[in-house]
């Protein structure tokens, strides 16, 4: 999983990409530590899509542009178009069939 530090940044980089997620998550949270490793290990799981996460304590400019509010949050992009947002942890499985089943 790839850090972003910008909003600029990230849509560089996934302007190619047919799949690609993005975690906004908080360093030191309960919550996105959990999400963060479950994410990262889908992530090593599945080649065909860009993983990318960004820190919301660092990373200031992406949240609002997509209207999230709380995190963790995994946004999911089809074409670099933002298809559906999922919030809070979920098990490591879940992600996996998520990242899959968009695939």
């Amino acid at each position: 999983m790839e850090s972003v530090l910008s909003y600029l940044e990230f849509v560089s980089k996934v302007s190619d990409a047919q799949k690609s997620f993005l975690l906004l998550y908080q360093k030191g949270s309960e919550q996105s530590t959990c999400a963060f490793k479950n994410v990262e290990k889908a992530a090593v799981e599945t080649d065909r899509a860009r993983f990318f996460s960004a820190d919301v304590n660092i990373v200031k400019d992406i949240h609002g542009l997509y209207g999230v509010e709380s995190v963790p949050s995994l946004l999911v992009f089809d074409e670099g178009k933002l298809a559906n947002i999922i919030k809070g942890c979920h098990d490591s499985n879940y992600y996996k069939d998520l990242t899959q089943s968009n695939l």
